[in-house]
C-alpha cells in the first residue's frame, strides 16, 4: 500500500513539474523540488523494479521517473527569465539620478 501511494505521489509531483517548466518562473526552491521529486520517483522506481509489486504500480513510476527527468532537464536548459533584467527605462532613469545627487552635493560644499 505504501509502495502505490508513493508511486502516485512521485507521478502527481512530476506532472506538476513538468507543468511548471513551461512557466516563465524560474526559482531555485522549485529546482531543489524538482530534484528531489526525480530522487523519489527513481527511488520507487528502483523499489518496484527489484519487488515484486504489481504491474501498474511499476509503470505509474516509471512515467513518473520519465516525465520527472524530462522536466529537470528543460528547467535546465529553460533561458533566464526577463523578469530579472531591468526595464528599458531603467539606464535613463540611474544617470538622472546619479547627476540629480552631485547637484545636491555641489549645493552643500560652499557652506
Amino acid at each position: 500500500m505504501t509502495l502505490e501511494l508513493l508511486s502516485l505521489g512521485g507521478f502527481m509531483l512530476s506532472l506538476a513539474g513538468f507543468g511548471a517548466a513551461f512557466e516563465a518562473q524560474q526559482s531555485p526552491r522549485l529546482d531543489r523540488v524538482r530534484w528531489w521529486c526525480l530522487a523519489l520517483t527513481g527511488s520507487v522506481l528502483w523499489l518496484c523494479l527489484i519487488g515484486q509489486v504489481a504491474a501498474w504500480v511499476t509503470i505509474v513510476s516509471c512515467l513518473g521517473f520519465l516525465i520527472s527527468l524530462v522536466g529537470v532537464s528543460l528547467a535546465a536548459y529553460a533561458e533566464p527569465d526577463a523578469a530579472d533584467d531591468e526595464p528599458v527605462w531603467w539606464p535613463e532613469f540611474e544617470r538622472d539620478f546619479r547627476d540629480y545627487v552631485r547637484q545636491g552635493v555641489r549645493r552643500k560644499e560652499p557652506k
